[in-house]
């Protein structure tokens, strides 16, 4: 599942017993995240019935007390248990992992508590990640790998943003920007405050607003580098850094 679908299910309505957020890219989990507080508990910071745990050095039998909790004066209550495979000792890591599929069997019986377990890595062939099915979910929170690959993301926040694109704009930002999703995140941001409010982006917007930083213009400066220019090194690669390339 892709964040998108996840914010179009909880949409609709249906909360599942738990949810996995598996991927390197923390700015999908934290969307991911968000669609689910929303979803689960109207987005409020609920002391009663939110719960943040990290699993490194989180014992089992506090993750069973945690996940047996009950809520308080509402209808769910959310258990978020941060980077279980960021443990690093094999037979602790065993040990909770079992523990976390005996409390995975008592929550797919219930309604009550969800639980979102975030992972930067997880092995699907491990048994606590393919428990994740059928009643509970996978989300992706991986970045994608390229400009096209990236074109559903700059859609679907630009649709969180408020704003609309013309055909083809999505395209056009992912294909000048590369799959950096922070980056695009602002270069929308930009181009829609350069439509101005309630108008949708177009390709004239995006190539006034937005610099062409994709992956080709980064190996442009490869060439000089190992040429040994060390002038147009320097010029290319401010550049680069002007037009808000990571460094």
């Amino acid at each position: 599942m892709k964040i998108a679908e996840l914010e179009k299910e909880l949409a609709q309505g249906k909360i599942r017993p738990a949810y996995l957020l598996a991927g390197g890219e923390p700015l999908l989990r934290d969307q991911g995240l968000a669609a689910l507080s929303q979803g689960i508990l109207g987005g409020a910071a609920d002391e009663f019935n939110l719960e943040r745990l990290d699993a490194v050095g989180l014992s089992p039998s506090l993750l069973h007390e945690s996940l047996q909790t009950l809520p308080w004066m509402a209808s769910h209550r959310l258990v978020i248990l941060r980077e279980p495979d960021q443990i690093k000792h094999k037979d602790t890591r065993e040990s909770f992992f079992e523990a976390l599929l005996e409390a995975f069997e008592r929550l797919v019986e219930q309604t009550e508590t969800v639980l979102v377990v975030t992972a930067n890595s997880a092995d699907s062939r491990l048994r606590w990640v393919k428990a994740f099915k059928g009643a509970a979910v996978r989300v992706d929170c991986n970045a994608p790998k390229n400009a096209r690959d990236a074109i559903p993301f700059v859609e679907a926040e630009a649709r969180r943003q408020g704003v609309e694109l013309e055909s083809g704009v999505a395209r056009e930002l992912a294909e000048r920007t590369g799959p950096r999703l922070l980056v695009l995140q602002g270069e929308i941001a930009k181009a829609a405050l350069l439509a101005g409010p309630g108008q949708r982006i177009s390709r004239d917007h995006v190539l006034d607003s937005t610099s062409d930083i994709s992956e080709s213009k980064v190996w442009d400066l490869a060439d000089p580098i190992c040429a040994g220019q060390a002038g147009t090194s320097i010029t290319l690669l401010g550049r680069l850094l002007a037009s808000g390339y990571a460094p």
